[in-house]
């Protein structure tokens, strides 16, 4: 089993430099049977400036089958508990 970047789509609102003190903040928007979708920012910490956004969907992947395959229980659970929603509140 793998997880795999299926599509990140990512809008730059303003230059990063080497020298920017960046935190990336990441939540799970959505959670399906076989893909969930993360937000993420990049925010500079000291001006809180968001620098980056962007939208990922992660799809779980069978090595073996070379298909995509469900979301384990103890997966959705953990997810569910690190962002203090529900199954069916990610779901939507």
């Amino acid at each position: 089993m793998a997880v795999v970047v299926a599509n990140i789509n990512a809008n730059f609102l303003v230059p990063v430099f080497f020298s920017d003190k960046i935190v990336i903040e990441t939540a799970t928007v959505h959670l399906g049977n076989k893909s969930f979708t993360l937000h993420q920012r990049a925010v500079d910490t000291e001006s809180g400036i968001v620098k980056c956004e962007c939208k990922t969907i992660m799809v779980v992947y069978d090595m073996a089958t070379k298909e995509p395959m469900p979301i384990p229980e103890e997966y959705k659970k953990a997810i569910c508990e690190y962002e203090e929603k529900s199954f069916e509140e990610l779901a939507k």
